[in-house]
């Protein structure tokens, strides 16, 4: 969820939109919600939650109401800044920067995939199904694991208005199998393109409206 995104559900929303007000109504209605606390009591196992920052802020009082012993299992994967999230949270935020996306990383992707990744390389590196470490010690295993890890290059982008990013998109349509994901990654490496992930995503909306 990408609030302020053509497709949010802020979109919606006539007067200000409050995310955790949105979920804990949408929860209280929907007959198919189930608490979190209910889901997290079913097992012992680790709790691991990508999230975004809109997610975060969506379910923070869902984190929260957890009791301790449960909310220690819980290990959060985020590219959210750690003052964006409540300070009990930040002790079970495992420690993944922007070397995720260097040469050293097999796990490179787009921001919006940032979390998940994280998640992934967390699951078949660091915990295995026995894995009875704390948070903390968790967050210092993965700190081991990129240490020496380079950052990503930086690279000067150019900028387009949409009508040359349209224009752009549909040449270059055919090439990527009209995948909106693999566009964006042929313009940002390829072509060195700058554009936001949510304008792109409505940009190719657009050509994909056009050619069915």
């Amino acid at each position: 969820m990408l609030i302020g995104a053509p497709d949010s559900i802020s979109a919606r929303i006539i007067g200000e939109f409050d995310s955790a007000a949105w979920w804990r109504k949408l929860n209280q209605a929907s007959p198919f919600a189930v608490a979190l606390h209910d889901v997290a009591s079913r097992n012992d196992g680790l709790i691991c939650a990508a999230l975004s920052e809109a997610y975060i802020d969506m379910i923070a009082a869902d984190l929260l109401s957890l009791p301790r012993t449960v909310l220690a299992r819980l290990r959060l994967f985020t590219r959210a800044p750690a003052d964006q999230i409540p300070a009990t949270l930040r002790d079970f935020l495992m420690p993944y920067d922007d070397r995720l996306d260097g040469p050293d990383s097999s796990n490179r992707g787009t921001r919006s995939d940032f979390a998940g990744r994280a998640l992934r390389h967390f699951a078949e590196v660091i915990a295995d199904n026995v894995d009875a470490r704390d948070a903390h010690a968790h967050a210092e295993a993965v700190s081991h694991a990129l240490e020496g890890w380079r950052l990503p290059t930086q690279f000067a982008r150019t900028r387009h208005d949409d009508a040359a990013l349209l224009d752009l998109i549909r040449a270059n349509w055919d090439a990527e199998g009209g995948s909106s994901s693999r566009l964006l990654r042929r313009f940002r490496d390829d072509l060195g393109i700058a554009c936001e992930q949510g304008r792109f995503a409505q940009l190719a909306r657009i050509v994909r409206r056009e050619r069915a």
